[in-house]
């Protein structure tokens, strides 16, 4: 009988698309906000309560599939009103999983409103369908994720979680977590790209890898979306090893 053979890299990080990330590595899988439906045997992390963060793991669930999930206690409550899950515990496979819930941006910011009703005006059906996709959905504080791996790496999906309303007690508070990372994946939401890398460097990062989460919705809905490359470009002058993370794009680490 041939012997397994052994998984061939470290560590592979993809965009699927909207705020889907995979994690593949040795043991099983993490989906962060799957898109793409779930395999068996991966492992869901949801960060949040929209439409796009939910839709493959309830479809999962619903199909019977019992997946192992990790989230806020709202939306596994939720999940388990469509079907059986398997609520994943803090240790999976030796890699440390936690959950920091943090403050987002205010939905209805002076710009936001006019980009929001600007949106509406021009595609009101597309406002209408997101409002009835919503209707219904799990309600809780978006989550930045950290897994810490057996050789003590972290990886930091730090969601939006930086922004020119990110309190300064919240950074303090969770500094110790979410610094010191082999891999920091930062989201940044449109108008809020200096604010977040004024804050990336403090956070003593191997690598940054600056990521779209939600510029594929924000398009559908007409409203405009941030280009992720003037950032990393001023990252890189300011020392940071940083690259742009869009959407199916992947690294893969030895």
């Amino acid at each position: 009988m041939n012997a397994p053979r052994p998984f061939p890299y470290k560590l592979r990080i993809s965009h699927e698309g909207h705020a889907g990330v995979r994690l593949e590595r040795p043991g099983r899988h993490f989906r962060i906000n799957p898109v793409q439906p779930l395999l068996d045997g991966e492992v869901a992390v949801i960060t949040w309560q929209w439409p796009e963060h939910l839709q493959a793991a309830a479809e999962a669930v619903r199909a019977g599939l019992r997946p192992t999930v990790i989230a806020p206690e709202a939306v596994l409550v939720w999940l388990e009103s469509q079907g059986q899950i398997v609520r994943g515990e803090s240790l999976l496979d030796g890699v440390s999983i936690a959950l920091i819930p943090y403050e987002p941006i205010p939905p209805m910011t002076p710009i936001e409103a006019v980009y929001k009703a600007k949106a509406a005006a021009g595609s009101p059906r597309r406002a209408i369908s997101r409002l009835r996709q919503r209707r219904g959905l799990p309600q809780c504080a978006p989550q930045v994720v950290v897994f810490t791996f057996e050789d003590g790496k972290k990886l930091v999906h730090l969601n939006l979680a930086l922004h020119s309303g990110t309190p300064d007690s919240w950074l303090s508070t969770n500094h110790e977590q979410i610094s010191g990372a082999e891999w920091l994946l930062v989201g940044m939401d449109h108008g809020e790209e200096d604010a977040a890398l004024s804050r990336v460097g403090p956070l003593s990062p191997r690598r940054v890898l600056f990521t779209d989460l939600i510029g594929e919705t924000r398009r559908w809905l007409g409203m405009p979306t941030t280009i992720l490359t003037p950032t990393v470009d001023l990252a890189v002058t300011q020392g940071l090893d940083a690259y742009p993370f869009v959407s199916q794009a992947s690294f893969r680490f030895e």
